[in-house]
């Protein structure tokens, strides 16, 4: 038997206590590694290597045969925030919300209504639009913008509570582009990308370091010189002095920009 995450979003901590530091979150239909067990403390690997400890209650067993089944059938990514996830068909039983990020096993789709399997094995049914734009950048920003009035949540990864790498990791996993879950590793996937502000893309990232030279934030641009992060809450500020956006605190603190061409 796997386990997957069962709830819209589970956190997980550095220790088994609720009282230690939330570190990151797994989203609905994750599938985790189980490391070790203390009471009702899981200690577990995410699928980006990310490793913590959460409660058994955010988690459900899931039989290798319905799990094999599911992987192979098409996937709805959840690019709408606080999506609603209903019992029938004609979406008047709310039993849930799906996050950003999630991916459901589609059963059957009717125009713009998917009929979805729920973690449990029971059937669900919710409403989303087709992504209709191709161009990659364009979607990155447009789901970034989603996430505006968003509060910062150290940890999080969702439209409920994020923070900057949750951030950058969500939206580009809608797009089907894996990347780490901290910015500190992020870096590392485009560290030969470096790029002069001027030639820089919507979706091209901007990295912060402190005054150790530690890589401890990063934001998308907008478009050059507007960047959209998260930091207190999610915000757009801009790299230009004369800009009313301007940071000079975050200006100070620019590592670098990167182009995510590569990663496209």
């Amino acid at each position: 038997m796997k386990k997957i995450v069962k709830t819209t979003f589970a956190n997980i901590y550095d220790n088994p206590s609720f009282q230690s530091q939330v570190v990151t979150q797994g989203i609905m239909w994750e599938l985790v590694e189980m490391l070790d067990k203390k009471g009702d403390w899981i200690k577990l690997k995410l699928p980006d290597g990310y490793i913590g400890w959460t409660q058994n209650f955010f988690l459900i067993e899931i039989d290798d045969d319905f799990y094999k089944q599911t992987k192979k059938m098409e996937h709805l990514t959840i690019h709408k925030p606080f999506t609603a996830i209903y019992s029938d068909e004609k979406l008047n039983n709310k039993i849930s919300n799906a996050s950003l990020g999630v991916k459901f096993p589609i059963i059957e789709k009717k125009d713009e209504l998917y009929k979805v399997y729920l973690t449990n094995k029971n059937i669900g049914y919710l409403k989303q639009s087709q992504i209709t734009e191709t161009n990659i950048r364009k979607n990155i920003i447009s789901i970034a913008k989603s996430f505006l009035g968003t509060s910062y949540q150290w940890g999080g990864r969702t439209e409920f509570g994020i923070d900057c790498s949750g951030l950058t990791q969500t939206v580009l996993s809608i797009q089907n582009i894996a990347i780490p879950r901290d910015a500190s590793q992020q870096i590392k996937l485009v560290k030969d990308y470096k790029i002069e502000l001027k030639d820089a893309k919507p979706g091209d990232l901007v990295f912060f370091q402190n005054e150790n030279g530690s890589i401890v934030h990063v934001a998308f641009i907008l478009e050059s010189p507007i960047y959209i992060h998260s930091s207190s809450e999610m915000k757009i500020n801009s790299l230009d002095k004369d800009d009313e956006l301007y940071s000079e605190k975050l200006f100070k603190m620019v590592e670098g920009i990167y182009s995510i061409e590569n990663l496209l």
